[in-house]
């Protein structure tokens, strides 16, 4: 998918600013204006190779105008650990579908979308779930120590979210709470 930069005074009338693609990558992204370096990021699906299989991977780009975007680069990618739960001998195996990064206070938070492929080629179907991620620069991230447990479970078998989760392209403060919004499929 080509990625292009958008505004709107309203929600409602569009108007392109970047004269051409920012970034070409798989079918989600996120893209935000961060205010600690004063420039667009980009976090983005990408292909990549590890452990000799295909896996989706998060590609990261920033700028500081419309125009002329760096080709995205590899930021984070699932490792050995990520794969603990696959049956022996398949070629099922774990992917990083999509990061909503948000700058908060002096760092960044991510919410990593972990997909498990359980699918006999690996690829195709499983679930897919939120785990938490934090960058003090928004390219170099850390992931939890231990287990890396799941932010935001799947609901149990057959509720509305149980085979799926998406998050909202924000965090919303209320209070002394960060509240996020998702849909679940």
């Amino acid at each position: 998918a080509k990625y292009f930069l958008y505004a709107s005074p309203d929600g409602l009338r569009w108007q392109r600013l970047s004269p051409k693609e920012i970034f070409t990558a798989g079918d989600t992204s996120h893209v935000m204006w961060d205010p600690f370096a004063s420039r667009y990021r980009g976090y983005a699906k990408v292909n990549v190779w590890v452990g000799g299989m295909r896996r989706r991977g998060i590609g990261f780009s920033e700028e500081t105008r419309f125009d002329s975007w760096p080709a995205l680069r590899l930021v984070m990618a699932p490792d050995d650990f990520d794969d603990r739960w696959v049956r022996p001998g398949s070629v099922q195996r774990t992917h990083f579908y999509r990061c909503s990064v948000f700058p908060y206070q002096d760092m960044y938070i991510g919410l990593l979308s972990i997909y498990r492929a359980e699918d006999d080629e690996g690829y195709f179907h499983g679930p897919i779930y939120i785990e938490l991620v934090t960058s003090r620069d928004g390219v170099h991230w850390r992931r939890q120590d231990g287990d890396r447990a799941a932010i935001l479970e799947l609901g149990p078998k057959r509720s509305w979210d149980h085979g799926m989760l998406d998050v909202g392209s924000s965090l919303l403060q209320v209070g002394d709470q960060l509240r996020v919004y998702y849909s679940g499929y």
